[in-house]
């Protein structure tokens, strides 16, 4: 009689855990399946220096947008990020025009608050990072929220 009793338990138990995932299963998969919307402008300032990120597009952890540097006294660049931000981490292709010729090398930044921090590290060929989770983040200057962006040079 015990045992008959334990499975009915169990049994009422499960049919209660189902239930509750049931009606709450538009919750759960939106919670899973939502991304930080970080759509915008972010700026930032060292020195004469002026770099400006705008994320135009995102779907999900997919993310599209501008990246320009605009250096006072070297190579300035700018060009289209294609990448990727999950676990507050954005991660893209940056094809950039700089000095007549285009490349592309890879670009990451740290979501901090409101704003981003670039990261650097080793890399391959002088464009593709080799060593993502040693990556140090300059917090010498922050990318902040703002409603302008620069969009090209």
């Amino acid at each position: 009689m015990k045992r008959y009793t334990k499975i009915i338990v169990m049994s009422l138990v499960l049919i209660i855990i189902g239930t509750f995932i049931y009606i709450n299963k538009d919750n759960i998969v939106n919670k899973i399946t939502t991304a930080e919307n970080i759509k915008g402008c972010y700026v930032a300032h060292l020195a004469n220096d002026v770099y400006s990120l705008k994320v135009s597009t995102q779907d999900g952890e997919n993310v599209e947008g501008t990246l320009v540097i605009k250096n006072a006294e070297k190579d300035s660049s700018s060009g289209p990020i294609k990448g990727t931000y999950k676990n507050g981490i954005l991660y893209a292709d940056y094809t950039f025009l700089s000095e007549g010729t285009t490349s592309v090398g890879d670009v990451i930044f740290k979501k901090v608050g409101d704003g981003f921090l670039r990261g650097y590290g080793n890399t391959e060929g002088g464009v593709r990072l080799i060593d993502i989770p040693n990556v140090i983040y300059d917090s010498s200057y922050v990318y902040k929220a703002t409603s302008s962006c620069i969009t090209s040079l």
